[in-house]
Formats: structure tokens, C-alpha cells, sequence
């Protein structure tokens, strides 16, 4: 590519990257301001709560409501307008009541009962703003005030939800366009700043990081380590590889139940190395793919990659090879079926897919 389009690259990615920090930067704040909120409303209601219980909460709430508006004497109502309201106030929580009961009662992915609970609380909040209006008392009585704090900490609670999903997706993708900047091929060589540092912790950001977006797609996480996990590396760098990775579990997981990422971090001995062992059931990848050492080519995606719309850019393990191989380290990758395969195989299971890195402690001069 001839210089002056490189530099055109590297200016377009440079301009995405920064609206790209203002919105990461915004979901951060967002973050925080609702986890402050959280803790400052009463009655707090924390993020770790059991979906379950709290959805079974606001339908016990809601049916003590619609019993209590039962109650209400038609004739302490100012006009028809106010009766008509009621009556259809009692209607809509007769529907709320049943579609959450319905949706407690179906077995469905934590994620997905988070979000039907709340709608409700959303739909709930809408219905009851139709017939709350000032110098309108008729709610007192049947909404108590400690259920508008129920429902506001239901909120709150999906508002930290969601503003670390968009926090976790606008790192991710930062680290993604900032691997693929180091292909635009304006530095001849990559620079790193080697210094001392806790590779246990680096994988423990990350995780902590791709929590909410793993939680949507129902892969559980399963962290391990042991050892001295302090090695002379590039902290960034190491930081890319392994978010690029963790980001690879997340697009290439086989769609079905038991999706996992497993993750073990430790000292190997005598080597003095680190190794970080990424696995989850993922597509396959083919044996020739691997063999031929093509997966650490920029660019390329595997065959089964490209299966149902899986997007991608072919940059990840080209960049974690190259970073990989700059620490005088080794980084591999292997795809085994689990469970019966044809010869030649067919490619319809879960296959296995391992990528194990190795990292000297100390490094070679």
C-alpha cells in the first residue's frame, strides 16, 4: 500500500479511536453514577441480587397493589375520567402480573429474565404516571412508597447493568482497532516498554471486564492461578492479547447450553515462565488451518469462522503471535472435537479450543 494511504489509515482509525474514548469514558461515568445511586437508595437492592426472588418480589408487590386499588371507594373519585383510569390501571396490572408470572415460571438465560424484569418494572412505572398527576391523590393509599423505591432500585440496578455492558464493549473495541493500527505499517518496527508486572492481575481486569457481555451470552467463567504471575513484559500490549483473546471466546462460543471460558493462570517451573491457558467449546477449526500456522497471519479467519454472520477482522491472533513472539514467548492453539467425529471429520460438534501462551519471567537480554 503506498505510503500517503497508510497515513490516511492511520488518521481514519485515529479519528474513530477518539469518539470511541469520549462514549467509553461516558459509560465509565454513567457506571458509576448509577453504583453511587444504588448504594444510596433506599431500600438498596445489589447488583448480585437472585433474579428469581426479586422477580417473585415485584409480583407479590404488584398483586398487593391491584388488591388494594380493589378497595378503593368509587365514590372518594373526583369524575369518570379518574374512575376510568383506575379501572384501567387494574386492568394493565392484572396483564403485568401474569406476563411476569409467566416469565418467572419459564426456564430462560439469567440475562434474559434480567431483562423481562425490567419491563415489567419499566411498563408498571408507565401505567402508573397515566393516573398520577399533582393534586391526584387516589395512589397514596394502594402505592406505597417504599414500592416506588423498589421499583426505582429495579432500575437503577439495570442502569449499572447496562452502562457496564457499553463500558466493556467500547474497551474491547478500543483494543481492537488499536491491534489493527499496528498493521496500518507507518512504524517499521513495534516499540515496547518492558517493565515488571503482575500478569495475574492483567487477567483479572479483563475478566472483570467481559463479565456483563459473557453474561448475555450465558459463558460462565471459571478463573484459576497459581504461582508467582510477575514477569518483565509490555503491560499494554499483554493487556490487547489477552482482551483480543478473551473477545475471540466470546464471538466463536458454540451456540448451546454449557458455554464456558476457562482460564488458568500460573508459574511453570523450572522454565521460569508464565503460562495463561484460555478454553472454551468453540467452532472448529480445521487441522490444516493450524498446521499450517495461517491463523497467525493478518487477515486471515478460519473456514467456520465466517458461520452465522460471526464478525471479525483477522487481527487478534496475528497481533497475539506478534507480541507474543517480541517477549520471547511461545502462544498456541488447538481445536479437538468433543464428541464422536467422522473421519475425514465433518465439523458438527463443539470442538475444544485451547490457546495457550507462554511468557519468560524475565527477559532475555
Amino acid at each position: 500500500m503506498p505510503p500517503d494511504r497508510l497515513v490516511e489509515m492511520d488518521k481514519l482509525i485515529h479519528k474513530f479511536l477518539h469518539p470511541l474514548l469520549v462514549f467509553s469514558g461516558n459509560s465509565q461515568l454513567i457506571f458509576q453514577i448509577g453504583t453511587l445511586l444504588q448504594k444510596t437508595l433506599p431500600p438498596a437492592i445489589a447488583a448480585s441480587s437472585d433474579l428469581q426472588l426479586l422477580g417473585e418480589e415485584l409480583k407479590t408487590r404488584l398483586i398487593g397493589i391491584k388488591a388494594r386499588l380493589n378497595t378503593v371507594d368509587e365514590n372518594t373519585l373526583q369524575d369518570k375520567l379518574e374512575r376510568s383510569q383506575i379501572n384501567d390501571l387494574k386492568k394493565q396490572l392484572s396483564t403485568i402480573i401474569n406476563v411476569l408470572d409467566n416469565s418467572l415460571k419459564t426456564q430462560m438465560a439469567p440475562f434474559l429474565l434480567d431483562v423481562k424484569i425490567r419491563d415489567a418494572a419499566i411498563w408498571v412505572l408507565e401505567e402508573l404516571s397515566k393516573v398520577d398527576s399533582p393534586g391526584n391523590n387516589v395512589l397514596n393509599t394502594p402505592v406505597k412508597e417504599d414500592f416506588t423505591r423498589f421499583i426505582q432500585g429495579l432500575l437503577v440496578r439495570h442502569i449499572i447493568r447496562g452502562a457496564g455492558i457499553l463500558k466493556a464493549e467500547t474497551g474491547i473495541l478500543e483494543r481492537e482497532v488499536e491491534a489493527l493500527r499496528m498493521y496500518t505499517g507507518l512504524e517499521k518496527e513495534r516499540k515496547y516498554s518492558f517493565i515488571t508486572s503482575d500478569i495475574g492481575k492483567i487477567v483479572e481486569a479483563n475478566i472483570e471486564l467481559f463479565q456483563p457481555v459473557l453474561a448475555e451470552k450465558n459463558i460462565q467463567v471459571d478463573y484459576k492461578e497459581r504461582g508467582n504471575l510477575t514477569a518483565e513484559i509490555s503491560k499494554s500490549d499483554i493487556d490487547r492479547v489477552i482482551c483480543n483473546l478473551f473477545h475471540n471466546v466470546r464471538k466463536y462460543s458454540y451456540k448451546g447450553d454449557g458455554r464456558f471460558l476457562k482460564v488458568i493462570a500460573r508459574e511453570i517451573q523450572p522454565q521460569n515462565e508464565v503460562e495463561i491457558s484460555i478454553q472454551s467449546f468453540g467452532v472448529p477449526i480445521k487441522k490444516e488451518e493450524i498446521e499450517s500456522s495461517k491463523l497467525w497471519e493478518f487477515g486471515f479467519r478460519g473456514e467456520f469462522a465466517y458461520e452465522s454472520a460471526r464478525d471479525g477482522a483477522g487481527v487478534g491472533l496475528a497481533d497475539a503471535k506478534e507480541v507474543i513472539d517480541a517477549h520471547g514467548g511461545k502462544i498456541s492453539i488447538t481445536s479437538v472435537p468433543r464428541g464422536n467425529e467422522t473421519d475425514p471429520p465433518q465439523y458438527k460438534v463443539p470442538y475444544l479450543t485451547t490457546v495457550t501462551i507462554r511468557i519468560p519471567r524475565r527477559k532475555k537480554k
